[in-house]
């Protein structure tokens, strides 16, 4: 009787194994593929940007500040700082700081690292700070949020009380600090069907430059009108693509969004000025024409050092 009951137990052990040993080793199959699609991975070739690393960070009042900005597979394309202070002015562009105050200073720690420092951090360098790179598809970037804190005051009498500064090494100005304390604060933008998207400011010899534009229709089916297009306009005059110099592209999102990228090809001097997305056919009542403009401007670099300074 004990023999038959072990030999049953033993069958079920073993239809328990064949059952789930093979959906085991799917499963880590299945793992193992969808991280060749991450950003890092050594199959993953498109440019990244590292997500683990922390984009809310806070420091105190005359703390060095390193805001690490990790680029996966850049290539030959350039890392870009901004300030989203709506200036449109870069801080950095390469290796090469454009950015008027001497504390701000760019870290190439490693092939993939573009990390942005500010030597003695103040209150005002307080923000949102963008790492942009600009692709032939589209321009990609990743925002950070900084916070610097001011130092105690004593006593309720206003006064700062003194601060005694550590000097810290460059290794451990490199370690990001809490950010617990940081509060994420949404921006609304006007609802409008047609918008742009690009840099403000270039340099001249960039090797090329992209603007985005949507055009959004009323209907979920508005891709099956053959009418439905957006066209570009720079200075009045309408652009087309061009092989050995400018690239237009027009694809739909969701049935009703048109996306089109304008990539111009060796910017030169001549690219400044107004560029103009104008959607067809408009749906405004009563009729009238619905564009989205940019304005770009073309800089040399010492044209770039006298806007600083005027800044």
């Amino acid at each position: 009787m004990r023999s038959d009951c072990g030999g049953f137990q033993l069958q079920v052990v073993l239809l328990l194994a064949c059952c789930f040993l093979p959906a085991s080793t799917g499963l880590q199959s299945y793992s193992a593929d969808r991280s060749r699609y991450q950003c890092g991975h050594p199959e993953y070739k498109r440019v990244c940007f590292e997500h683990s690393v922390r984009a809310k960070l806070v420091f105190n009042e005359f703390e060095p500040v390193v805001i690490r900005c990790v680029v996966r597979n850049l290539g030959k394309h350039v890392v870009t700082w901004m300030k989203n202070d709506g200036r449109d002015i870069p801080l950095t562009i390469g290796h090469k700081v454009f950015a008027s105050d001497s504390r701000v200073k760019i870290d190439y720690s490693s092939p993939d690292e573009w990390n942005l420092v500010i030597q003695g951090a103040q209150a005002k360098d307080s923000g949102e700070y963008l790492c942009q790179v600009n692709t032939l598809e589209k321009l990609l970037e990743k925002r950070f949020q900084l916070v610097v804190r001011g130092g105690d005051t004593d006593g309720g009498s206003g006064k700062k009380s003194s601060v005694n500064v550590k000097k810290q090494s460059p290794e451990s100005s490199k370690r990001l600090p809490n950010d617990e304390a940081v509060l994420s604060a949404e921006t609304t933008r006007e609802l409008k069907n047609v918008l742009i998207y690009g840099p403000a400011i270039v340099l001249q010899g960039e090797q090329f430059v992209s603007f985005t534009c949507t055009a959004t229709f009323r209907g979920r089916d508005a891709r099956r009108n053959p009418d439905a297009s957006v066209e570009w306009y720079h200075l009045g005059f309408r652009q087309v693509s061009n092989a050995s110099s400018m690239d237009i592209s027009m694809s739909w999102k969701d049935g009703d969004t048109i996306v089109s990228v304008l990539t111009i090809y060796s910017v030169r001097f001549e690219h400044s000025g107004d560029w103009v997305c104008l959607k067809q056919p408009s749906e405004k009542r009563p009729p009238a024409l619905e564009t989205a403009s940019h304005q770009l401007t073309v800089l040399g670099e010492q044209s770039m050092a006298d806007l600083q300074k005027k800044e």
